[in-house]
């Protein structure tokens, strides 16, 4: 598969996690309190950033986010959904 396509991917990713991250973030008490150590303002507005001003997205950003955290993201933001949503 193309590495562009495969990073187009991922990107998309980020914005779906970014904008659960919003639902869950305005819930009282926000879930989120129960994973302090996760960024979740960062990743909402990385989601932000991605989805109303794409040509200023730091790519290498992005790709660092995507090799470091984004399985681990994913699998946490599908445990909160789950429960909370």
């Amino acid at each position: 598969m193309d590495k562009v396509m495969v990073f187009n991917a991922c990107v998309m990713r980020l914005q779906v996690i970014g904008e659960q991250v919003g639902k869950l973030l305005f819930l009282q008490p926000s879930p989120l309190s129960e994973y302090k150590e996760i960024p979740w303002l960062a990743i909402y507005d990385m989601r932000n950033l991605i989805s109303h001003e794409y040509s200023n997205v730091d790519e290498q950003i992005v790709f660092t986010t995507i090799k470091n955290d984004l399985i681990e993201l994913d699998k946490v933001i599908t445990v909160l959904l789950n429960k909370y949503l």
